[in-house]
């Protein structure tokens, strides 16, 4: 992770404002509130950026990831082989950077090229698309009818069967 954020501080024309903590949650295990202010600065730094890393952490998943789209940002995806909820029906990578692991040296290429190709309404549509995505699909609500709806159709398949 350290070394993708590096290529982003330093390639021309992207400013970042990385909040670079030695342990996850910048170590503090006891205190989970959301007024924590090590949780504050974190939610505060999402916020005030364009684009968030989310990369892995111990395991194959990224908890940024999903408190980047709630937030309503864009996620630079990083694909570790990771499985993301109904990314059969969601087009993920039309809404954000995806870049797969082994493409992890060009990676703020992939992301300027990315932003290149959109105008300012544009990003302000993909942000909407974030939350929206979260909203639709990563709520407890949304999860629970999409999962509902994903059986009922694999019941339906398999009963014609």
């Amino acid at each position: 992770r350290t070394q993708v954020l590096h290529q982003f501080e330093n390639q021309p024309g992207i400013q970042t404002n990385f909040l670079l903590r030695k342990r996850y949650r910048a170590g503090v295990t006891h205190d989970k509130s959301l007024n924590h202010p090590a949780k504050v600065e974190f939610v505060n730094n999402i916020l005030n950026s364009d684009y968030t890393v989310c990369m892995r952490g111990g395991g194959n998943f990224s908890v940024r990831f999903y408190e980047t789209l709630c937030l309503g940002r864009i996620p630079i995806f990083i694909d570790t082989d990771c499985l993301l909820p109904f990314q059969d029906e969601i087009d993920y990578k039309s809404i954000f950077p995806w870049i797969d692991v082994k493409d992890l040296p060009h990676a703020a290429e992939i992301v300027g090229d990315f932003h290149a190709k959109l105008s300012d309404d544009d990003f302000v549509e993909r942000q909407k698309a974030c939350r929206k995505s979260w909203e639709e699909h990563m709520t407890s609500d949304g999860f629970y009818r999409d999962f509902v709806n994903k059986m009922k159709k694999y019941i339906r398949e398999n009963n014609q069967a």
